[in-house]
């Protein structure tokens, strides 16, 4: 089974136990949206790390590391998509 497959099992799961702003569900989510990018759909992973920045700022903060790191993936999303 492929990771991006594995964490979209996973997903469902992650906001059942630990709640939709809990540090691993958000790790999922990034990590979904990252295997999605790779797997050749740029568009979807750009989509999914939009969603989650704006989340990912309030809870984490702007300038914790996580954070930072959804930022630069949505760059690299959206440059790969011509934006």
């Amino acid at each position: 089974m492929a990771l991006r497959d594995q964490s979209v099992e996973l997903l469902p799961e992650s906001f059942r136990v630990c709640g939709s702003e809990d540090r691993f569900t958000l790790d999922v989510r990034f990590q979904v949206a990252k295997w999605t990018g790779e797997a050749g759909d740029a568009a979807t992973a750009r989509e999914q790390l939009a969603a989650l920045l704006p989340i990912s700022e309030r809870v984490l903060g702007v300038d914790h590391p996580d954070t930072l790191v959804v930022r630069r993936d949505l760059a690299r999303w959206t440059e790969m998509l011509g934006g």
